[in-house]
């Protein structure tokens, strides 16, 4: 092989007796090449089904030098099978979520679905936003009204998916399946990039996304900068600049790692009445201020479902908060509102993300239309690791991978940045973790800061 190159890793699937696994060829596969010892690596561009239990994986040989190819089964297409038919109902089965409401006098739990169809009987509350971001509660008690919500929570238990799929299709199998060398082409010893267009919206993507040269990522659609090490480009690039990172703790973490790299005093608003530390603390809405370069950071949770629960005041549907931007006065600086959402909708019919995701797109384009200088933009979801214990059985990859797919649709011909980060967490060499290591973070926040400057 030549740098440039496609490699293609023929795999064949087999069950425990040897036997083709010709069903359909719907396994889902998780491919990459790398050099462990300079922290380089890409994942496969595609992996090709034939319908009979063969497999090709295409890799961009993408550096000179020996590589290592890794091959890991992610999930079976039975255990795909299943788990697309307990999700293909409109509620979920992994948990149950409940709201509690109060008032001096007395207090209440009922039961909540993000589709009133749901419940058999009962009046509700209706919770859903102007936008159509739907949320439902069965009204409590009399002497209580919807209005005495305080926080809702969940509980997780023996549900559907743990009884209906064989826990023993939650392991993966992994192995190297062998070691390859790549020649430079020509004089070039890793692909080119020195033509790539600077981030911005609109640039046509290129698959795979991008790859991890040094333990840094480096985009294959653009000329991404690395802020991280370029301390004053990053000064630069955040002064006089409203950062808005709205949804999961995905992008929580973001704006945390921008408070751990600002070296100023973080102002925390907005704080709820729970108990710093607590678990519903978390999803507190937050802001930071710096004041040197005149930048201002604000995190706001996205609104129900949160699988691990938070105070009703906190949880902010995305389009209300982008429908509030249109009213804000930015003071002349410039806005960028990054949007992470995805991990709690794993477990529902996925036409429920689409719409949630959508009514969140049709909002933002609408303040692009009245701000075309803003930026916003919509991470994807990437891999992660299981031993979550909220519906444990059927998290899964595959899972987030589906979302991201959809992620990817909806956003094709949208002035709404796609950024992907599932090549990003899959190629990299630490373990899967739904909230990834610093290195990982690092370089997602330095590639959304190349689309923003």
């Amino acid at each position: 092989y030549k740098v440039n190159d496609i490699i293609k890793v023929r795999i064949e699937a087999r069950d425990n007796f040897g036997t083709s696994a010709a069903k359909g060829g719907g396994d889902f596969f998780k491919v990459k090449a790398y050099h462990p010892q300079t922290r380089s690596s890409i994942s496969a561009s595609q992996t090709i089904s034939y319908g009979n239990g063969s497999y090709d994986a295409e890799i961009l040989a993408f550096r000179s030098g020996p590589l290592t190819v890794q091959v890991m089964l992610g999930n079976s297409g039975h255990f795909i099978d299943a788990v697309k038919h307990l999700t293909s109902e409109p509620h979920t089965h992994a948990m149950d979520f409940y709201a509690t409401f109060v008032n001096e006098a007395t207090s209440d739990k009922t039961q909540c679905r993000i589709q009133a169809d749901a419940f058999i009987s009962g009046v509700v509350c209706n919770l859903t936003n102007r936008n159509g971001e739907t949320w439902f509660c069965v009204k409590p008690k009399p002497g209580l009204g919807c209005s005495d919500l305080t926080d809702m929570y969940t509980k997780t238990g023996e549900s559907k998916y743990t009884t209906t799929v064989n826990r023993t299709e939650l392991f993966t199998t992994k192995g190297n399946v062998g070691n390859i060398f790549v020649s430079p082409d020509g004089d070039q010893t890793s692909i080119d990039r020195s033509n790539l267009p600077n981030c911005r919206q609109g640039i046509q993507q290129a698959s795979p996304f991008g790859f991890w040269m040094n333990n840094e990522w480096l985009s294959t659609s653009c000329n991404n900068k690395h802020f991280s090490r370029q301390p004053k480009l990053a000064a630069k690039c955040i002064t006089n600049r409203i950062f808005y990172f709205l949804g999961d703790s995905t992008i929580r973490q973001w704006f945390e790692y921008f408070l751990r790299k600002s070296h100023e005093q973080n102002y925390w608003t907005e704080k709820s009445t729970y108990e710093q530390g607590s678990f519903r603390d978390v999803w507190d809405s937050r802001s930071s201020r710096i004041e040197r370069t005149n930048t201002t950071f604000y995190y706001r949770v996205h609104g129900p479902p949160m699988q691990n629960g938070a105070a009703a005041s906190s949880m902010r549907y995305i389009s209300n908060e982008l429908d509030q931007m249109l009213k804000r006065s930015d003071g002349g600086r410039s806005l960028t509102v990054v949007v992470g959402i995805g991990p709690h909708f794993l477990q529902y019919n996925p036409l429920v993300f689409r719409k949630r995701l959508t009514i969140i797109i049709t909002a933002a384009e609408k303040m692009l239309a009245r701000n075309p200088e803003a930026t916003v933009i919509v991470k994807g979801l990437g891999t992660f690791d299981r031993g979550l214990g909220i519906g444990e059985c059927c998290l899964t990859d595959w899972l987030s991978y589906r979302l991201n797919k959809i992620t990817q649709q909806v956003l094709q011909n949208s002035k709404v940045i796609y950024m992907d980060v599932w090549h990003m967490t899959l190629s990299h060499h630490s373990p899967d973790l739904i909230h990834p290591v610093d290195e990982v973070i690092s370089n997602q926040v330095d590639l959304a800061l190349s689309y923003s400057c």
